[in-house]
């Protein structure tokens, strides 16, 4: 399965959006919401008013969201700063993908529907080293409105537009190649994870700065962005998503773009920003292969 997106959870929204639009050097949507009436998770388990503020990269395929802490469950202040889920393409059967989830050992921790038809649910985090999977059906309901609440725009053909209708749909790639989750039981969670997103993975020695060059990992095979799974440094190291990695034509380019946009580098080889400009998360740029 190819990863549509990945999700931040960040305490403010608006600061988070013009950081991450400094680093990757991509717009980011207009901030909109997401306000599914009847969402229920293990925090709330009644069905209640989900009122999630969001932003997205007009970088694509994988893109970037952004969300703003809400509410006492999934997405709540409990939850912390920095990568919150990783999102797959739309199902056809969101029923038949929660049959298989259970079947993999994962129950869910929020979910939404219409008129009693499961059109999103998030696969709990725990299992999956603290990373939510968001899995939707498309459906014409999706309750998005504007950050005033007012109705999102629609392009000519009738899909919603959350970014400038001008752009008529068109977003260019991201340059987003892969997203490095940290792990406690790197065996345990290869077969998990391979099981989940369908996809195999190979060994592979670790040249990230952030940890030993000694250390063995694991990437995912497929097309699209990889997933790598890292063995924690130390056993005090919380699990889950902790970097995103983009390709560029020109590294020196992208370094002097970054200094110039005041983002703050860490101080290692490469070109890397630094994760407390990012909630958390590291931004690593690599030079694209030819």
């Amino acid at each position: 399965m190819t990863i549509t997106h990945i999700g931040i959870l960040v305490a403010d929204l608006e600061s988070a959006r013009e950081h991450w639009s400094r680093a990757t050097g991509f717009p980011f949507s207009p901030i909109s919401r997401y306000r599914p009436p009847n969402w229920s998770d293990h925090g709330s388990p009644e069905p209640h008013l989900h009122d999630a503020r969001l932003t997205f990269c007009l970088g694509d395929n994988p893109s970037i969201e952004i969300l703003e802490f809400v509410g006492t469950g999934t997405h709540s202040p409990g939850k912390g700063e920095g990568g919150h889920h990783l999102s797959f393409p739309p199902l056809a059967d969101n029923e038949a993908r929660r049959r298989e989830l259970a079947a993999a050992g994962l129950g869910i921790d929020g979910e939404f529907r219409i008129d009693g038809r499961l059109v999103f649910q998030f696969a709990e985090a725990g299992p999956l080293d603290n990373v939510y999977t968001e899995w939707v059906e498309e459906h014409p309901g999706h309750p998005d409105v504007k950050d005033d609440l007012s109705p999102v725009d629609r392009l000519p053909d009738g899909t919603k537009a959350l970014f400038d209708v001008a752009l008529g749909g068109r977003r260019e790639p991201s340059g987003i190649v892969e997203f490095g989750v940290r792990v406690h039981d790197l065996g345990k969670s290869v077969a998990l994870w391979s099981r989940v997103i369908g996809r195999t993975f190979s060994s592979s020695v670790s040249s990230s700065s952030s940890v030993s060059s000694s250390v063995s990992s694991s990437v995912s095979q497929g097309p699209g962005a990889a997933v790598r799974l890292v063995p924690a440094g130390q056993p005090h190291e919380r699990p889950g998503l902790f970097s995103v990695t983009m390709e560029v034509a020109d590294l020196d380019a992208t370094r002097a773009r970054l200094l110039a946009a005041g983002v703050p580098l860490s101080l290692v080889p490469g070109v890397e920003v630094d994760a407390g400009f990012l909630n958390g998360l590291t931004l690593r740029f690599r030079g694209r292969p030819g």
